[in-house]
């Protein structure tokens, strides 16, 4: 990362890492999904802690050999927070490039599988029927269901989904003032 982090969310990134292990080794045992929950309050760094633990997912650390075939997809409902993490992500993260974070674009998505390396960020808008990008057809071959679905298929062992749910439920204006107010207290995780 290009900032130091906090101990806390130092902390945080090293409970997602050990967790990720686990799950990828319960994973490799029974081939069941599994699911890690990372919840902290607004303001604390959520985005630079993913951020760093998909650093070292991709890259390796003292304690975890590299996965640079990993495959992340950022899945949030909101258009405007997929572009605000993909862009904190490229300004934060100094071993991520930023080819690596592609944004799904309905108009231009087109694969059989996700490539090996890449953050994709996609939003739920992007997922209903009206969406081009769950139909195939005319210049389309593949639904993005279909892309999911094979990359899940295939590259399974290495496919990492984040559902960013910041900020959910919550008017504007309550969402400032959340903003505010806990930017200002050191958090917990």
């Amino acid at each position: 990362m290009r900032d130091e982090l906090m101990a806390f969310q130092k902390a945080a990134v090293s409970k997602l890492l050990n967790e990720l292990t686990s799950a990828v080794a319960y994973h490799k045992v029974d081939g069941k999904p599994q699911v890690i929950a990372f919840r902290a309050p607004t303001g604390c760094g959520k985005t630079i802690v993913m951020a760093t633990v998909i650093e070292d997912v991709f890259c390796g650390n003292e304690s975890r050999i590299e996965e640079p075939e990993a495959i992340f997809v950022w899945l949030s409902d909101s258009p405007q927070l997929n572009e605000q993490s993909r862009m904190k992500i490229i300004l934060k993260a100094d071993k991520i490039q930023p080819s690596q974070c592609v944004t799904i674009q309905e108009d231009s998505f087109d694969q059989e599988t996700l490539d090996d390396g890449h953050i994709y960020f996609l939003n739920t808008q992007k997922l209903g029927k009206a969406s081009r990008l769950v139909n195939a057809g005319d210049d389309r071959t593949w639904t993005i269901w279909q892309t999911l679905q094979n990359t899940a298929a295939q590259k399974g062992d290495h496919l990492y989904i984040v559902i960013d749910e910041a900020h959910r439920g919550m008017q504007d204006r309550e969402a400032a003032r959340a903003t505010t107010i806990m930017g200002t207290v050191p958090a917990p995780l």
